[in-house]
């Protein structure tokens, strides 16, 4: 295993976008039609919600976009600048300065693609219930406009990355960018990741979603996205299954599959074997935001991933990485020297014989 990596060595494709974060009570969602836990599209019914935030609950603005946390993550733990790459799409305005500035501040090296046109994008976060559940509502602005022609003056990023990290945010309204990085990825022996990221997304983006699967060599996603999938797939089994169903399907050699379920163990289909991973139990006072838990998990597992560790210690890394920012508001993160981050392996993991008996 390498202790020191190469600049550039992971390139992530997503949508840079500042967040809103407010803890409101259960009545404003309700008022917006949103449920606990939602991750939509802003729509009409969602008009005036940042201006109330804004006026009336003191939110909070934080660098976000679920590849920039995932980055932001993996550069904090590994402690080497511009291990990571960001490419996506912001406005030229005081949100995307703040977004640049703070990228760099973490070590993401930053290729973006400035569009005078549009605004840079946010993310409201509406926490509710002490901090257990998070509502997202999302304008992509500036991040919606992405240019096919901007990859071409950024390709050497790619050509250096041994590794890449794409959200399905970003997937559905770039398909041919990303196909393009894919391609590549395949035919270089590289690792290609992708992250499931919403529910809806599923239904609505099935056919580029799919389009993508041949190439992706890792795929990540919580219990509901795996839900979405199989229903959009009209499959219907347990989350055990459909992990391995998903490990499988249209893949050329087997894939690895990674589903975190909350508080419930993480669920990981490897070459069709399946390994659970348990969570470690945290007092629910301590949590402040589940905001990014996930984006969290993900940094901290590729993290490991890209340094040459096995599955195992990944998964583990990624849990420390999301009890950390847990406690945070927003997918911020603590002092370094607070979280021991580890090449050990789980003490105790629940093989697949075990997951068959349940």
């Amino acid at each position: 295993m390498s202790s020191t990596l190469s600049e550039g060595t992971i390139v992530g494709f997503g949508d840079p976008l500042l967040d809103i974060t407010a803890n409101v009570d259960v009545s404003l969602l309700e008022k917006f039609k949103l449920g606990q836990n939602d991750s939509v599209p802003a729509g009409p019914e969602h008009a005036g919600l940042s201006e109330q935030l804004c006026r009336k609950y003191a939110p909070r603005y934080t660098a976000g976009g679920s590849t920039q946390n995932t980055l932001r993550v993996l550069q904090w733990i590994l402690r080497q600048p511009r291990i990571s790459t960001m490419i996506g799409a912001i406005g030229f305005d005081q949100f995307g300065r703040y977004l640049e500035q703070n990228a760099r501040e973490c070590g993401v090296d930053i290729r973006y693609h400035y569009d005078n046109q549009h605004q840079t994008g946010t993310c409201c976060v509406l926490v509710t219930k002490r901090g257990m559940n998070r509502s997202l509502v999302t304008t992509k602005g500036a991040a919606a406009h992405y240019s096919e022609q901007h990859l071409h003056r950024v390709w050497d990023s790619v050509e250096r990355a041994k590794f890449f990290y794409v959200t399905s945010y970003f997937l559905c309204g770039n398909l041919e960018t990303v196909l393009k990085v894919a391609h590549h990825s395949r035919r270089k022996g590289k690792v290609m990741c992708l992250n499931l990221s919403a529910p809806f997304l599923m239904d609505l983006h099935r056919e580029k979603i799919t389009a993508i699967l041949p190439y992706v060599d890792i795929i990540f996603g919580n219990e509901s996205e795996l839900d979405a999938f199989l229903k959009s797939h009209s499959k219907q089994m347990s989350r055990r299954e459909g992990s391995k169903f998903l490990s499988t399907f249209l893949a050329p050699v087997p894939r690895v599959v990674v589903i975190t379920c909350g508080n419930e163990p993480v669920i990981v289909a490897n070459g069709g074997n399946l390994t659970e991973y348990p969570i470690s139990k945290i007092d629910p006072d301590s949590v402040v935001d589940t905001n990014g838990a996930g984006d969290a998990f993900v940094g901290g597992f590729l993290a490991f991933l890209i340094k040459g560790c096995s599955i195992d210690v990944c998964v583990k890394n990624g849990c420390l990485a999301a009890l950390a920012i847990i406690q945070e508001l927003g997918c911020t993160t603590p002092e370094r020297s607070k979280v021991e981050f580890t090449d050990d392996k789980f003490n105790e993991v629940i093989d697949d014989a075990a997951c068959e008996s349940k």
